[in-house]
């Protein structure tokens, strides 16, 4: 256990660099915390283990000689249960997305919460965030992506049945989902329906979309994730690792009932691992300011172990659609599972995480390329920690 430890350290550390066994290797700065999630990803994946990293022991030092002492404890991954077998064959006929129009770089990020130039670049590959513009909201990002995803379904207004919204950021009343339906213009006979789950909400959406669908109560459904993170964060005392991060987007699906559409909507997995629920909190404080209680290395290295686990289960797929913390997230997660970089759209390089959108955005840019994927995976987190993975898959 010691060696393969050693071994797990060396390959993020270098092979020039040599930590000693009891060397504290975040306080020393042999690695930063997404080096320190590579380290726990990377044993996680030797070992055939689960959640390495997941609750610390107080007072032990991130060396090598106590990640050696965890992996000898440690238990296999457990197995996942899947759904049973779809009644109704869902089909997904259209897609769109809309990105905030204002682009910030890494260098003006850096600036902007009073970093040395290249921190954000460099500790997590991120190299512009889209912001929504002074008149770009939740609901006009939804309406341009909704428009856009009707738009390649040929799909009119009038035709909806079901509009489900999602988002981790709109507050207030009437919900997004009802100011989205007035602004769409919607029959009044559409069904608005909000669901929450942070950057899980679009899984949330879609699976519920489909549940009505394949009830028998609709024919089109219009499922749409939202997010504008920029405006929730904006003077608040939240760190740059939260604040910064976050980019400004929707996305949108059109779902069908009905035989003809291209690609089909298969079973979902859902999930809830409470034992990272305080890794990440967010509340409102007095002043207009956020309580926040972030724990960054615990959270990546649960978003990273769950999310191998999701898509692993389907090695021979064309694309993944999945959250994207960062791109040094995905990477890691490539690097894991054995899946090449391209299959996965990294969309965070140049938006940033862009939270309950990711999803929705990523599938539509993976559906849009030349030749079209025959076999999609969407698999997200959100905040509990809630997880969900799903497939689009082209019908024959």
């Amino acid at each position: 256990m010691m060696e393969m430890a050693r071994r797990a350290v060396e390959l993020v550390v270098g092979e020039g660099r040599r930590p000693g066994d009891d060397e504290d290797l975040l306080d020393t700065g042999a690695v930063d915390s997404m080096g320190w999630v590579g380290i726990l990803s990377e044993l996680e994946n030797q070992a055939g283990v689960s959640n390495l990293g997941a609750v610390w022991p107080a007072g032990k030092p991130r060396s090598i000689r106590v990640l050696a002492e965890l992996l000898s404890r440690s238990r296999p991954a457990p197995q996942e249960l899947t759904g049973a077998g779809s009644l109704l064959t869902i089909g997904v006929r259209g897609w769109g997305a809309a990105l905030g129009s204002e682009q910030r770089p890494g260098a003006t990020l850096d600036a902007d919460y009073g970093l040395a130039s290249g921190v954000i670049g460099s500790r997590t590959g991120i190299e512009s965030v889209v912001r929504a513009a002074p008149g770009e909201t939740e609901v006009s990002l939804a309406q341009a992506a909704c428009r856009q995803a009707l738009l390649t379904a040929r799909t009119e207004l009038d035709d909806v049945d079901l509009l489900v919204a999602a988002s981790e950021t709109f507050l207030g009343f009437p919900s997004l989902a009802a100011a989205l339906h007035s602004a769409l213009l919607l029959p009044e006979r559409c069904w608005a329906l909000d669901v929450g789950g942070g950057c899980l909400g679009l899984m949330n959406a879609l699976a519920a979309a489909r549940a009505v669908l394949a009830a028998g109560a609709g024919r089109h459904a219009l499922v749409v994730a939202a997010d504008v993170h920029s405006r929730r964060f904006a003077g608040t005392s939240a760190p740059w690792q939260l604040a910064a991060l976050f980019g400004d987007a929707a996305g949108a699906v059109v779902l069908d009932a009905a035989a003809g559409a291209p690609y089909f909507l298969g079973d979902f997995r859902f999930g809830c691992a409470g034992a990272f629920a305080s890794a990440l909190r967010i509340a409102p404080a007095a002043g207009g300011d956020l309580a926040v209680e972030f724990q960054g290395a615990q959270l990546a290295d649960a978003a990273i172990g769950h999310l191998a686990r999701l898509i692993q289960a389907h090695p021979d797929a064309d694309g993944f659609a999945i959250h994207e913390p960062n791109p040094r997230a995905v990477e890691i997660l490539a690097r894991r599972c054995g899946i090449p970089l391209e299959k996965f759209t990294q969309l965070s390089r140049t938006c940033g995480n862009l939270g309950s959108a990711t999803c929705a955005v990523a599938l539509s840019r993976l559906l849009e390329r030349k030749p079209p994927p025959r076999r999609i995976v969407l698999a997200s987190l959100g905040p509990g920690l809630l997880w969900s993975a799903a497939s689009v898959g082209r019908l024959p």
